[in-house]
């Protein structure tokens, strides 16, 4: 996991201000909006880069993180804040996004995306706990697709199951983020450490809070 200093850098940018979001309207909607900051980061959105085969995706846009830095070095990408206007706590069931993986591969961990247990991640602050809710790739629910080899990584309610989480989420939830500062210099050793290929950089897809999901770039990005 980071260091202090880069905590709070990322406090300050995923804590992006509601009121940028201000939504009239009661139905609930996420934004996806990338940041990076630092030596070898970058967050953007590619063509040809995401899950294959996607309908109402003819470009096949991933997004695609990277810091190709030591880990220790104050860097970061990721998503900032993705809700429009806070949420009740007790409706946030489920997080998810997908990662690359190999058809005919089943194993995870042999040929997917990068996966660690601080990166990426979904950061959950909430106004009911003090701490930030730390939701890691490598401890999340995997299910690999068969045709495209692509892995879905989710966390389900309740999130106090999952290590990095265990004071849970409650009262209103302000902000979820998505976080990846583990770098290039991280082995691939497996658990409990970073699985996958390529450490310092990951495409990731169909960003998913609750039911609405986000797996390519919008008109207002």
């Amino acid at each position: 996991m980071s260091t202090k200093p880069v905590f709070i850098a990322l406090a300050m940018l995923v804590l992006w201000p509601l009121a940028a979001f201000a939504d009239d309207s009661d139905e609930f909607t996420i934004k996806v909006d990338p940041f990076h900051f630092g030596l070898g980061c970058l967050a953007t959105w590619e063509r040809d880069a995401g899950k294959p085969g996607q309908k109402d995706d003819s470009q096949q846009f991933g997004l695609y993180l990277q810091k190709n830095t030591a880990t220790a070095n104050f860097a970061a990408a990721g998503v900032r804040n993705m809700l429009r206007k806070p949420i009740p706590a007790t409706s946030l069931q489920t997080l998810a996004f997908v990662i690359s993986g190999f058809p005919g591969e089943p194993t995870f961990g042999v040929a997917n995306g990068y996966c660690g247990a601080g990166s990426p991640r979904f950061n959950v602050t909430s106004t009911g706990t003090s701490s930030t809710c730390f939701l890691g790739c490598f401890h999340a629910r995997k299910t690999q697709d068969p045709v495209t080899g692509w892995w879905e990584i989710k966390f389900v309610a309740p999130f106090t199951q999952f290590p990095g989480c265990e004071n849970g989420v409650s009262s209103d939830v302000t902000s979820i983020s998505i976080v990846f500062d583990e770098g290039n210099d991280l082995a691939l050793s497996g658990s409990p450490g970073p699985v996958g290929n390529s450490p310092g950089n990951v495409v990731i897809d169909n960003i998913r809070v609750n039911n609405k999901v986000v797996g390519k770039p919008t008109d207002d990005d």
